[in-house]
C-alpha cells in the first residue's frame, strides 16, 4: 500500500510539471507580465491585510498577564486584628510568652472593639522563618459563660491579617475560630501590579478620610462622606481628619441615622468611581482546624499557671451561679413575669379605651360649644336688629308731634314742642 501511494504522488507531481511546461511553451511574452502583475497585486493585498490587522491589534491595547512566584527569606509580618481581648498567652517567632498587651493596639472596627498586633507602619515585625511555630501564637479565653443575648449567635473569635496601611474591615473579611478548637492559619502574600490606561483600567485618587488608596478604602470613603452629609457625625470606627473632627455620633444619632447609613447607601444605588489600585497587596489565608481536648487545657496555658487558675476559678464560679438558679425558680419567675406583662397589657388597653372615650367626649363638647356659639351670635344679631327698629320707632313717635305743631303756625308752641321732644328723648 505504501509503494502504491508513493507512486501515485510521483505521478501527480509529474502531471503538474508537464502541464506547467506545456502552458509556458504556449504562452507568449505578452502574457507573462500580466501574470506577474496579478501575483504582485495579490501579494500587496495580503500584505495590506496583515499590516492592518497588526495595527488594529496594537491600538486595541493588548495586555499580557505575568504570574511570578517567589520565596523570600525575610518577609514583613502582617498586622493581625483579633476581635477578642481575653488572651492568656502570646508567643512570637518561636519564643514562648515574649509578647503581651503592650504589643496590641485597641482598634475600633465595623465589627466592634478589637485589638491589633504588629500595627506599626514604619517598623513592622519581620518573619525570617516559615511555619506556624515561627509566627504568632495566641491562647484565648473566650469566656462564653459571660455572653449575653444579642445579635451575634456564634461563639468564638474573628481574626484578620492585613497590611498596616489598610483598615481592619472585620465585617466582611477575616476568618472565624470557634470555641474549643486549634486553628492554624497559613498566610500567603499576593502583590498585584495592574496596568494603567490606556492598556488597563487601574487608577488612583486622593481620598478624604483615608491616607492610602485601595478599592475597599475608596468605597468606605464614599460611605463616610454620605454619613457626614446625612448625619453630620462619624461612627466610632471611622478615622478623624483632624483632632476632634468630625465629631462622634451620639447614641441617639447613631441609632437613628449612622447605623442605617451603609445599608441605605447601597439600597439607594449610590456608587462611587473606585477603580482597582495599580499596586496592591493582600494576604490569602487558608485555615485548618483541630479539636482541643479538655484534658490538655493545663498544658496549653502551662506557661501561666496563675492565669489558668484565675480562668478556672471564674469558670467554676459561673457554673455555681447557674446551678444556684433552680429550674423551678426560673419557671416561677417566668410565670410571674408573664402575669405582670399581661396585667400591664390589660392596664394599657384600659387606659387606651379611657383615653379614646375622653377624646370622643371632648369632641362632643366641642360640637355643643360650637352650636351654642352660633346661637349666641344669632341672638346678638337679632338683638341689634330689634334695638335699631326700636330706636327708629321712638324717633318717629317723637318727630310726628313736632311736625303737627309747625302746621298750626304757632312759634311758641313749636318751641315748647321742641322742648317736649328733647325731654321725652332724654327720659327714654
Amino acid at each position: 500500500m505504501g509503494d502504491e501511494k508513493a507512486a501515485s504522488e510521483v505521478g501527480e507531481r509529474a502531471a503538474w510539471t508537464n502541464a506547467l511546461s506545456s502552458w509556458l511553451a504556449r504562452t507568449s511574452l505578452h502574457g507573462a507580465p500580466l501574470v506577474w502583475l496579478l501575483l504582485t497585486l495579490f501579494g500587496l493585498t495580503m500584505a495590506t491585510v496583515q499590516i492592518s490587522q497588526r495595527i488594529r491589534y496594537y491600538y486595541s491595547n493588548p495586555v499580557s498577564v505575568d504570574i511570578e512566584s517567589s520565596h523570600r527569606r525575610r518577609m514583613p509580618f502582617p498586622a493581625v486584628t483579633i476581635c477578642n481581648q481575653n488572651w492568656l498567652s502570646c508567643s512570637w517567632h518561636g519564643k514562648h510568652n515574649n509578647c503581651g498587651a503592650r504589643q496590641f493596639k485597641r482598634t475600633f472596627t465595623d465589627y466592634g472593639l478589637c485589638y491589633t498586633f504588629n500595627h506599626y507602619m514604619r517598623t513592622p515585625l519581620v518573619s525570617e522563618l516559615s511555619g506556624s511555630k515561627y509566627g504568632l501564637q495566641l491562647v484565648l479565653n473566650v469566656e462564653q459563660y459571660e455572653y449575653v443575648r444579642g445579635p451575634e449567635i456564634t461563639a468564638g473569635v474573628k481574626v484578620l491579617a492585613h497590611h498596616q496601611r489598610q483598615p481592619a474591615m472585620m465585617q466582611n473579611s477575616g476568618v472565624y475560630v470557634p470555641v474549643g478548637f486549634k486553628a492554624d492559619v497559613d498566610l500567603r502574600l499576593k502583590t498585584r501590579t495592574n496596568v494603567p490606561p490606556p492598556h488597563g483600567r487601574c487608577g488612583d485618587k486622593t481620598l478624604t478620610f483615608y491616607r492610602s488608596y485601595s478599592k475597599a478604602t475608596c468605597e468606605m470613603d464614599c460611605v463616610y462622606q454620605y454619613m457626614m452629609d446625612l448625619c453630620h457625625c462619624r461612627d466610632v470606627y471611622l478615622p478623624e481628619t483632624s483632632p476632634g473632627f468630625p465629631a462622634l455620633c451620639s447614641l441617639k444619632m447613631w441609632l437613628m441615622c449612622a447605623l442605617q447609613v451603609p445599608e441605605y447607601y447601597h439600597y439607594t444605588g449610590r456608587l462611587c468611581q473606585c477603580p482597582q489600585a495599580c499596586h496592591s497587596s493582600h494576604f490569602d489565608a487558608s485555615v485548618t482546624y483541630s479539636k482541643l481536648s479538655y484534658k490538655s487545657a493545663p498544658n496549653v496555658v502551662g506557661g501561666h499557671p496563675g492565669k489558668y487558675r484565675e480562668a478556672r476559678h471564674r469558670f467554676l464560679q459561673s457554673l455555681n451561679t447557674h446551678e444556684r438558679v433552680h429550674p423551678s425558680r426560673v419557671r416561677r419567675t417566668r410565670e410571674i413575669t408573664d402575669q405582670v406583662t399581661l396585667a400591664l397589657q390589660g392596664l394599657k388597653d384600659s387606659l387606651d379605651n379611657s383615653f379614646q372615650r375622653v377624646q370622643k367626649t371632648v369632641a362632643r363638647f366641642d360640637e355643643i360649644f360650637l352650636g351654642l356659639d352660633h346661637q349666641v351670635q344669632v341672638l346678638v344679631q337679632v338683638t341689634r336688629i330689634l334695638k335699631a327698629a326700636y330706636q327708629t320707632y321712638i324717633v318717629d313717635e317723637s318727630v310726628d308731634p313736632c311736625s303737627r305743631l309747625v302746621d298750626m303756625g304757632t312759634i311758641s308752641l313749636v318751641a315748647i314742642g321742641k322742648y317736649e321732644i328733647h325731654e321725652r328723648l332724654s327720659a327714654r
